[in-house]
């Protein structure tokens, strides 16, 4: 039988009805029932609505899963909202330990009549127990997404997430595991103990200028479709890419390509890195992680 660790971090899946609106609430203990083909572990880490989770709970959910080494998978409920940034925290940092780490949540809180917990909570349990997912992925409405590559693009259906290489990894129905692909694993990195910020610019037909305050260490600009950088902000690049890393991401799905427009090669000849298929949250988390 399998040793599976479930580690909480509040979200929408642990959440209840308050005065001032949906808050987390709920222990894992409430939430884990009915499982019987594993033996599970609970930590309840932290309780928190996932758009407060910062580096400082990064930290503390990186320390819990290295602890995890000697269980088969670990499981990580977590909030929809910056589950992509934590996600791929966890797959530059973590990938190496040789076992399944599953990251999930809901759209809907547990106690709801049609939440999609019940059955995401299963499904990542399931996938946590098989061993050909070693690594970091998350497992969303039957999806199995690569950790470096899972994005939200939806804000209230149940089928929120999607691969952002425009390919799932697998999928999972009624328990019955399909396989895609698989992620590759990195080079391990430590989180940083303290220092550099990374900085998300979003471009737009009004920016005109890229501000970086003081303490950031690195730069992701979320550019348009396969990347590039407006004449008018050429300096501005050159400039910011001799302080700092600089990384060009688009929102679109596929990746940036900065090698197929005039505006994208430009934004090499700045000195910028072309983003590739790295969503503006990875770029974000590997700039930071150094």
């Amino acid at each position: 039988m399998k040793n599976i660790l479930v580690i909480t971090t509040g979200g929408t899946i642990a959440s209840e009805e308050t005065a001032a609106g949906l808050a987390p609430a709920r222990r894992g203990s409430d939430m884990i029932r009915g499982i019987s083909d594993c033996k599970i572990t609970i930590l309840d880490l932290f309780s928190c609505d996932s758009t407060d989770i910062s580096p400082e709970h990064w930290k503390k959910l990186y320390t819990a899963v290295k602890n995890g080494a000697g269980y088969d998978g670990i499981v990580i409920l977590h909030g929809t909202d910056t589950l992509e940034y934590t996600a791929a925290m966890l797959y530059f940092t973590a990938s190496y330990m040789g076992i399944p780490i599953i990251i999930t949540g809901a759209m809907l809180p547990f106690s709801a009549p049609d939440s999609d917990g019940k059955r995401n909570i299963a499904d990542a349990v399931k996938t946590a127990c098989d061993p050909r997912f070693s690594g970091v992925y998350a497992v969303f409405c039957g999806r199995i997404i690569g950790g470096y590559e899972v994005v939200k693009c939806h804000s209230s259906h149940k089928d929120a997430f999607r691969s952002f290489s425009g390919q799932d990894c697998g999928a999972i129905d009624h328990g019955m595991i399909t396989v895609n692909k698989y992620t590759q694993v990195p080079k391990p990195v430590k989180i940083p103990d303290e220092g550099g910020k990374t900085a998300v610019i979003k471009l737009t037909p009004f920016t005109e200028e890229l501000h970086v305050p003081a303490g950031y260490t690195g730069a992701v600009i979320e550019s348009f479709g396969a990347g590039g950088i407006p004449l008018r902000l050429e300096k501005h690049l050159k400039a910011l890419c001799l302080r700092m890393p600089v990384v060009i991401t688009t929102p679109c799905r596929g990746g940036a390509d900065l090698t197929e427009y005039e505006v994208g090669q430009r934004a090499l000849a700045c000195g910028a890195i072309d983003g590739g298929i790295m969503s503006t949250a990875c770029a974000a988390v590997k700039l930071w992680l150094g």
